[in-house]
């Protein structure tokens, strides 16, 4: 995935500073402050709409592409969190709220990672990965662990996909294009200019 930087992270950057993830799960049933859970590994933030400084590893992306077969993937991100109090849940644990004891719904839901540097503005917190929650454990030292599968468009493509019987490949086509009439060996059609 390709990150733009804004110019408040670009400039925090350059100076002494410490990296933050924030972590957002949005849910089913939920409005407001109440739609979504903020985790990070640090405490952004104020009242409801704080980031609850539950996470405890060290979080790590891997991405890979093999330009030989013509393959990207990028890897599932394993978070694990405290059993902390949520503020924005009338301060239900982490694990009541997350395993469905209440009417909101996670599991299979998008999830956002953030990128926080410094003391820069929500505004310009920069997003390096977007998954969906595909899995949740609370152990007996009360920890909740999140298995938060990627959800990028390139997963598992291979380039080019199709042969034919002769060995060529069919071509690939992105954005919005005209489909052309159908065309064999004994009604040839000539594909339309545009």
């Amino acid at each position: 995935m390709a990150l733009t930087l804004e110019q408040a992270y670009r400039d925090a950057l350059g100076q002494g500073f410490s990296e933050s993830w924030l972590v957002e799960i949005s849910n089913e049933g939920g409005s407001g402050t109440a739609a979504y859970i903020r985790l990070g590994t640090e405490e952004v933030g104020s009242d409801e709409s704080k980031y609850h400084a539950l996470i405890l590893n060290n979080m790590s992306l891997r991405e890979s592409i093999d330009l030989e077969k013509g393959t990207a993937k990028t890897g599932n991100i394993t978070i694990t969190c405290h059993n902390g109090q949520l503020a924005n849940h009338s301060n239900a644990k982490l694990s009541q709220e997350i395993l469905n004891q209440g009417t909101r719904y996670y599991l299979n839901h998008s999830v956002t990672v953030k990128s926080k540097v410094g003391s820069i503005s929500s505004s310009n917190y920069l997003t390096i990965f977007t998954g969906r929650l595909k899995d949740v454990k609370l152990n007996s030292n009360h920890q909740v662990t999140l298995t938060i599968a990627s959800a990028t468009p390139i997963d598992f493509i291979k380039v080019p996909q199709f042969q034919t019987n002769s060995g060529n490949y069919f071509p690939i086509v992105y954005g919005d294009y005209k489909k052309t009439a159908d065309s064999t060996d004994a009604s040839p059609v000539i594909v339309d200019a545009d």
